[in-house]
């Protein structure tokens, strides 16, 4: 019964610009289904993450959402790099990369010197979830952005555990098993547009996020272990998510 209230009061909110209303409700129904003890149910999930979409996209990845922040005044000189420098050196318990201050503040490359920049307070992390195929991007424990994921085909599992984002790496080149090094673009390179790696206990994995140019296996078990994107999903993955961030994988 919660469940089904929670679901008709974040489409009430969607339909009347209740953004932040309707992000959190449906960044509940999200949660509570893949903590159900029931099977997820995964086309219910991807269209409760199309409308948390569309919520965030104006609360949570707005400078007009209400949501803790960081609050810098852009000084003459600086760019984006120097902001995320000055919030880490403000407040070091801070996650926070340039692509997520330029989405969040909506801004483009150059500043203006006088503009006030939002620094998110709540840190970003992942909950990858195998049952459901689904990856959940969060700021702290609020969903932000949910996308249906491709994980290890038998015998080559995606392992479940706690990760760090270790590295990020656009137009990525293959290093596959026993073999030489595949470029980006490559047609035996299957790592699509982004390669996001997971770190364990401060040493490289073989695991990681990365895009694919067979967007038809998203959704199954595909991959020798890795969870594997749409190429537009995880260069917006890319773009929000720190090195440092955690990553949880449940079964």
């Amino acid at each position: 019964m919660r469940m089904v209230l929670l679901e008709d009061r974040g489409s009430h909110a969607l339909a009347s610009s209740q953004w932040a209303l309707a992000a959190r409700s449906f960044s509940d129904l999200i949660q509570l289904e893949l903590g159900a003890p029931w099977a997820p149910h995964r086309e219910v999930l991807l269209e409760w993450a199309r409308s948390l979409g569309q919520a965030q996209a104006h609360h949570r990845l707005s400078p007009e959402g209400d949501w803790p922040s960081l609050n810098l005044e852009v000084q003459p000189g600086e760019g984006l790099t120097l902001i995320r420098q000055r919030a880490l050196r403000a407040d070091d318990h801070l996650k926070v990369c340039v692509g997520l201050i330029r989405r969040v503040n909506q801004v483009g490359k150059y500043l203006h010197p006088g503009d006030v920049l939002r620094i998110p307070k709540d840190v970003p992390n992942v909950l990858v979830d195998l049952d459901a195929r689904l990856l959940v991007y969060r700021h702290g424990t609020e969903a932000v952005g949910a996308w249906e994921i491709g994980i290890g085909m038998p015998g080559h599992e995606t392992p479940v555990g706690r990760y760090v984002v270790g590295e990020k790496i656009e137009e990525p080149p293959w290093m596959p098993v026993g073999g030489k090094q595949l470029p980006f673009g490559h047609p035996d390179n299957p790592l699509g547009t982004r390669w996001i790696a997971w770190f364990k206990d401060g040493q490289k994995t073989s695991y990681g996020f990365h895009g694919t140019w067979e967007p038809e296996g998203v959704g199954k078990r595909v991959s020798h272990g890795c969870v594997r994107m749409r190429n537009e999903d995880v260069e917006t993955l890319f773009e929000l998510l720190p090195v440092g961030s955690e990553v949880v994988v449940q079964p």
